[in-house]
């Protein structure tokens, strides 16, 4: 929870950044200039800090993924002699292709072949998990 809290408060901070970008672009002057480098420096350090925070969101992310797809598929009935036991999944097998894990390979291709831009990749999480849980 930790992880994805931090990953999504990244974003909040891109949307101030932007915001001073916005301003900066509208000033002149000297002014600007150095304005200009010191946001620059923020900027490169925000960029560093969502690729380091990506990766260690990846890995819940696929942990929690192949444990949810070992769950679905490897439920089974087994019964003894003395006493029957029945393991059920509540969930459909289907859903093991809308998880995580599986979102990624289809945003690779759509970035690689220019498919969609920023939006349709970015958004792809959130229509993942809109699947997912219908």
């Amino acid at each position: 929870m930790t992880i994805a809290s931090s990953y999504h408060a990244v974003f909040v901070y891109t949307s101030f950044i932007s915001k001073e970008i916005a301003k900066v672009t509208k000033e002149g002057g000297e002014e600007k200039e150095i304005i200009s480098r010191s946001l620059q420096r923020l900027i490169d350090t925000h960029r560093t800090y969502l690729k380091y925070i990506y990766k260690w969101a990846a890995i819940p992310g696929v942990i929690g993924s192949i444990v949810y797809i070992y769950a679905v598929l490897s439920y089974s009935s087994s019964s003894s002699s003395s006493s029957m036991t029945t393991y059920s999944c509540t969930f459909s097998r289907i859903t093991v292709f809308f998880v995580p894990i599986m979102s990624g390979p289809i945003k690779m291709f759509l970035k690689k072949k220019s498919i969609g831009g920023l939006v349709l990749c970015g958004g792809l999480t959130n229509l993942w998990n809109l699947l997912f849980f219908l």
